[in-house]
């Protein structure tokens, strides 16, 4: 039993052990007026922490945190709206649609307004007699040229952080800005981002991939809390039901009702921070496939690519290659570059040897 508990507590981050902690106390503490008179016999007094009430706290939470752990991948894709029922995937897809084309909207109109006033500025310096007032006039048209374009480009940069493809749109918030990472290795540069990840994790420098670690670490505290505050909720309107069933119970109802209240807009509040959380960890990801990508072709010793075209039509291939093991292309592995580091890295060490 020792080494079981010891197992999971160094192998469950730190993510999953707060969160877990503080929803078993909290829950404790809240629902322990309407227990049973036998169970809390049982259990003891949770005033004191020292007895067997706080070992069974402990208990719990370490219980919690390690489910929490194993269905880490599960609660990602709850709050990515990939698990919530078919009416509520559809009404969250609209939801998000509907702003996504209007950010779109938005960054169409601001595109035209640039383009007219380029336009405009381009055909009024090459008038003739260009007095003073049309100086005055080109200034003024250049300030709001250059508001228009800052304009652009910050709802450019920002909507392709937070939505994908309209056709690839998800449910939530949260479930769009992950789509709009995983997809971005492919929109750039043909990398099938799923398939390729697991090879780029092992060609990045591993204080890049702990800054990754720490990135999601974060990401699954706001995501637990969240998940925790609705179970919560849950738990309150179990609570509000069965006081309202046992007429013996003194503990007010309206308790729970608030409770309830509470806890949800505690899940919200952490779901928001989740944001901001989730467009700091695409952009880390978003990163490394930028900085990273070639490591992987060095380590294959495939020729890196001489432009775009190119390096998307081996990021095709390579993505194939590692999927399914099949290309339409052949793969051109420089075996023969490898085999000469081998024999030069042996003679080398003959050398060394001869030498001692």
């Amino acid at each position: 039993m020792i080494d079981i508990f010891g197992k999971i507590l160094s192998n469950v981050p730190l993510s999953h052990y707060i969160p877990s902690l503080t929803f078993v106390v909290l829950s404790v503490y809240v629902f322990e007026p309407i227990l049973p008179s036998y169970v809390k016999e049982r259990i003891g007094t949770t005033s004191n922490l020292f007895g067997q009430s706080g070992l069974i706290i402990i208990l719990v939470t370490l219980l919690v945190a390690f489910i929490l752990y194993k269905l880490k991948t599960s609660v990602f894709r709850l709050f990515e709206g990939s698990t919530l029922p078919t009416f509520l995937k559809n009404l969250g897809k609209n939801h998000e649609k509907n702003i996504a084309i209007k950010n779109l909207i938005r960054i169409k109109i601001l595109s035209r307004k640039e383009r007219r006033i380029e336009t405009h500025l381009y055909n009024d310096r090459h008038l003739p007699n260009h007095d003073k007032s049309s100086f005055k006039k080109d200034a003024k048209n250049h300030r709001r040229f250059l508001q228009i374009k800052d304009s652009k480009y910050y709802y450019s940069s920002t909507n392709e952080l937070y939505f994908p493809p309209i056709k690839d749109i998800q449910p939530t918030r949260f479930g769009n800005i992950r789509r709009a990472t995983e997809l971005y290795p492919a929109l750039r540069y043909g990398i099938d981002t799923i398939t390729v990840w697991p090879h780029l994790l092992e060609a990045m420098p591993d204080d890049y991939k702990k800054k990754i670690d720490q990135s999601n670490d974060q990401l699954s505290l706001m995501l637990n809390y969240s998940l925790l505050a609705i179970i919560f909720s849950i738990f309150c309107v179990i609570a509000i039901i069965y006081v309202i069933l046992d007429t013996q119970i003194s503990t007010s109802i309206y308790y729970y009702i608030v409770g309830g209240i509470i806890s949800l807009l505690i899940s919200k509040f952490f779901y928001q921070n989740s944001l901001g959380l989730a467009i700091e960890n695409a952009r880390t990801i978003r990163v490394a496939f930028d900085f990273y990508r070639f490591e992987i072709l060095d380590r294959l010793e495939l020729e890196r690519p001489t432009d775009l075209r190119d390096e998307i039509k081996i990021w095709n291939i390579v993505s194939e290659f590692f999927s399914i093991g099949e290309t339409m292309s052949a793969m051109n592995f420089n075996y023969s570059h490898h085999h000469k580091r081998n024999i030069e890295h042996m003679a080398s060490d003959i050398v060394d040897d001869d030498i001692a």
